[in-house]
């Protein structure tokens, strides 16, 4: 289904819908909307999130009488459209507020100048318009994501397969959607992932056990990184389901845990790294400070060893004045005893 398709039948459904509330918008001249009712209509018919469930469901049934696909892959395509409702109606409000020559019939220009005023006004819309912009500068880049336009993935590749009479390998479908006529790459994602590629394609080729050789489909599904969790394959779009197998919850869910663990035991990783390293600077500094402390008692022992040699020293000296005072001690009592023999002996003289 081409996305000018569905723009048109969305646009046939709005304005012929009786039951959005086409009612509560005079289109007279001077009549406006009030912001709650101009605010809800807006949001009904352009935003596929709120509009409600028996709208969608008629619009489905209407688009199944219009179409036809094979019952087994019914349900993908009723993703897929559901998908691209959504994009067109986000694509058809912009062109309402943003397109002076969109000759939107079924909007009156009340509502047009409605919606204008919240765009101009409303918050929610500014904040979300700016995380849209920042999104579509990632890589540097505002350029397209593909080069099929509003051609999906999957009729590119029925039109491949009926070309090369085979179905094309996930690469080619990738290369030919994703290179201009020059041979540019539409934006630099796109060639940075077919770089990773051709470099484990020429790995896989130099490996010479023929078990462990890889398709080039499974090559390309390790480079993107398989299903996201928005159930898509980078670069492959609606074709993705014709080449993998979409994983079920309980895989999902595994895939989920697994992240979540391994996300866990990263943040392990880091906390333990930073311990480690705290550690390490607390153990270097207690390492600087025992060599300090020895340093210190080598200087204390060396002093101790001076103290311990002045002492003996010391020692000597002292002994050497007793010997010498206990001589003098000597010398003094004989001088004393001769003094006192001289005196006995002249009494007179004394």
């Amino acid at each position: 289904m081409k996305r000018t398709k569905t723009i048109m039948m969305m646009e046939t459904h709005i304005a012929n819908d009786d039951t959005l509330g086409h009612e509560d918008v005079n289109v007279g001249q001077g009549i406006t909307v009030s912001d709650d009712t101009g605010l809800a209509i807006v949001r009904t018919l352009l935003h596929w999130g709120v509009t409600p469930a028996e709208v969608k469901d008629r619009w489905w049934n209407a688009f199944k009488h219009e179409s036809s696909w094979d019952p087994l892959i019914a349900s993908l395509v009723k993703k897929e459209w559901q998908s691209k409702c959504a994009r067109c109606l986000s694509g058809i409000a912009s062109k309402v507020c943003t397109d002076p020559s969109y000759k939107a019939t079924w909007c009156p220009p009340a509502l047009r100048a409605h919606m204008k005023k919240i765009r101009q006004e409303d918050e929610d819309f500014k904040r979300r318009s700016s995380q849209c912009s920042k999104n579509r500068l990632q890589n540097e880049s505002q350029r397209a994501h593909h080069r099929q336009g509003s051609i999906s993935a999957e009729e590119v590749k029925i039109n491949m397969e009926k070309e090369l009479a085979r179905l094309p390998t996930t690469p080619k479908l990738y290369y030919d959607g994703h290179v201009d006529n020059d041979g540019q790459f539409v934006n630099p994602k796109a060639k940075q992932v077919w770089d990773e590629f051709l470099k484990k394609k020429a790995a896989n080729l130099e490996c010479e056990d023929e078990t462990q050789k890889k398709s080039e489909d499974e090559l390309f599904f390790e480079v993107v990184g398989g299903w996201n969790e928005k159930g898509r394959i980078f670069g492959l779009g609606a074709a993705a389901h014709s080449y993998y197998d979409r994983p079920t919850c309980e895989e999902k869910n595994c895939k989920k845990s697994r992240r979540e663990y391994i996300k866990s035991l990263e943040t392990q990783v880091v906390e333990l790294a930073a311990k480690n390293d705290d550690q390490q600077k607390e153990l270097d500094q207690t390492k600087q400070e025992l060599d300090q402390t020895k340093q210190e008692l080598g200087e204390t022992k060396q002093g101790l060893v001076d103290t311990q040699t002045n002492l003996v020293r010391t020692q000597q000296v002292l002994n050497e004045t007793k010997r010498t005072l206990a001589e003098t001690t000597e010398s003094f009592m004989t001088f004393k005893k001769q003094v006192e023999k001289f005196m006995q002996a002249n009494p007179s003289r004394s």
